[in-house]
């Protein structure tokens, strides 16, 4: 957990609309520095640990986090009480829902803007530049590491433990030069997660008798839950249908056997291109 990301069982979940300072990261004062990176993950444990928190996310991004809402019995929307304490920006790259919260820590000097201070997003892309530099492959500052479990874990430059990470190629470990790609990359509907962060360690029993959803869960129904038909299958077979129409009553000047033709054509088309997409999946 960071001060923007909390996890849900096994369900790692970044907190929607805000980009909190990386972990190890330090913020500016007139004179000095101070660590808003530990002071924004306090703030997070405080208004999570022990209690219930519900999350409604619609995406996973890149590192296989649900991108989320949540909020608790005492805060309604917790990325919505992180920016107008600074200690967390609006992440105005993705969404401008908490661009009017920034306004008044800004204007009265509150946490992160107590002096100008380097946002995460270009902490980041500095730290991968500066990585970068200095890899055995030029520009792949990625590590790829295999834990003592098995487990392949990524390791990006601005993370906690890259720096103490080795990269050993006789074991299969690699360098990456671009963000690995999660395989579960969207839920077809919202996904709601509630859960006491203090019992993750009850049975799944104990915690379905409650009416929650473990990120056990989460990670089977991101594996068996089909996509909805997207544009292009829906055009696919509304084409179809539509010659198949024009075929039945006669209403085209074309042989019937090649308007039946047309049609079946489509409809294969918009079956296979399905199929593809949940070989995909």
């Amino acid at each position: 957990m960071d001060g923007d990301t909390i996890e849900i069982g096994s369900q790692a979940i970044r907190i929607h609309g805000i980009d909190a300072p990386e972990t190890g990261q330090k913020c500016q004062l007139p004179k000095g520095t101070w660590s808003c990176s530990r002071t924004a993950i306090d703030a997070m444990a405080k208004m999570t640990a022990g209690k219930t928190v519900r999350c409604v996310g619609h995406e996973f991004d890149d590192y296989g986090r649900l991108i989320a809402r949540c909020a608790t019995d005492g805060e309604p929307d917790i990325g919505a009480k992180l920016v107008p304490s600074g200690l967390a920006w609006a992440f105005i790259k993705y969404s401008a829902d908490y661009i009017d919260l920034e306004m008044k820590p800004r204007r009265q000097k509150i946490g992160i803007w107590q002096s100008k201070t380097q946002p995460p997003w270009e902490y980041r892309a500095r730290r991968w530049e500066t990585a970068a530099q200095v890899t055995p492959e030029k520009n792949c500052p990625i590590k790829g590491n295999i834990s003592a479990k098995g487990e392949r874990i990524y390791h990006v430059p601005w993370s906690k433990h890259y720096a103490r990470t080795k990269v050993e190629l006789a074991k299969g470990e690699r360098w990456f030069c671009t963000e690995p790609r999660s395989n579960s990359r969207r839920l077809a509907g919202a996904v709601s997660v509630a859960l006491w962060l203090d019992e993750c360690d009850k049975t799944d029993d104990e915690i379905s008798d409650r009416h929650l959803m473990t990120g056990r869960d989460l990670d089977l129904l991101r594996r068996y839950r089909s996509p909805r038909p997207l544009g292009r299958e829906l055009l696919l077979a509304g084409m179809a249908a539509a010659t198949f129409v024009l075929w039945y009553f006669d209403l085209t000047p074309y042989p019937a056997t090649n308007m039946a033709g047309l049609g079946w054509g489509l409809l294969i088309g918009a079956v296979v291109s399905y199929t593809v997409r949940l070989s995909r999946r």
